[in-house]
């Protein structure tokens, strides 16, 4: 895989790089971890840094148009980010269910000590 960087725009404020880019490739079309991890070696930032916004590859062709952000710190790639809905949703119904579960041990906890205390009642 060969990455040649066509563009390169510095957004000081907001704390990145904006990349335009060519990704020439003998196989199939690279993904995303590969294109990130390239761009890392490329500029010398942590592949953690970059994200990979489109790759964009005509049919039967053995390259690909890469449009990407290096970010300078982990705080700007947070702030500037976004995140998908898609994702958002299934966050949220992981969390939901930890808490449903979390609730559903306490309940049966405060069960398990209940019968302990009637058998300790019992005994007496």
């Amino acid at each position: 895989m060969e990455l040649e960087i066509t563009k390169r725009t510095e957004f000081p404020l907001m704390g990145r790089t904006e990349l335009q880019g060519s990704v020439k490739f003998d196989a199939a079309t690279p993904r995303l971890d590969a294109l990130r991890n390239a761009i890392g070696e490329k500029l010398h930032v942590e592949p953690g840094l970059v994200v990979v916004n489109h790759v964009y590859s005509a049919y039967g062709q053995r390259a690909a148009v890469v449009h990407a952000y290096a970010y300078k710190d982990a705080k700007a790639k947070d702030l500037f980010t976004i995140i998908p809905k898609k994702k958002l949703k299934a966050d949220a119904k992981v969390k939901f269910d930890a808490v449903r579960k979390a609730a559903a041990d306490a309940q049966e906890a405060a069960k398990i000590a209940e019968a302990h205390k009637e058998e300790a009642s019992k005994a007496e």
